[in-house]
């Protein structure tokens, strides 16, 4: 090993520089589009009706959306206080369990 000697003439030289190769990860969605993405559908079933008088209502979300955005997408959409949001994921399907303030529904 040749660290600190010089090289032969006939050795190339140890080379010290290190090439990283990077992968470019597609993200589920854009940043400037993330609000219109993330609420797919409401979702209609006879327990998600049996929510409704008492202020909670059940979305199909995205299945990269997270409380928050969720959170953001339904106050800003609906023009309503959100109190929590709770998220269910079976069998590939994202759902969001959304409880509103007292006093405020949505028209669906």
């Amino acid at each position: 090993m040749r660290i600190f000697k010089k090289p032969k003439k006939d050795e190339k030289p140890i080379s010290t520089e290190v090439t990283v190769e990077t992968k470019k990860v597609s993200q589920p969605f854009s940043r400037s589009s993330v609000h219109t993405y993330i609420l797919e559908r409401p979702w209609l079933s006879e327990k998600a009706m049996r929510l409704r008088p008492g202020g909670q209502y059940v979305f199909l979300v995205r299945p990269a959306a997270n409380k928050k955005m969720v959170w953001q997408e339904v106050e800003r959409r609906y023009g309503v206080k959100v109190k929590a949001v709770n998220l269910v994921k079976k069998n590939k399907e994202k759902k969001a369990i959304i409880t509103l303030v007292p006093g405020q529904q949505i028209d669906i």
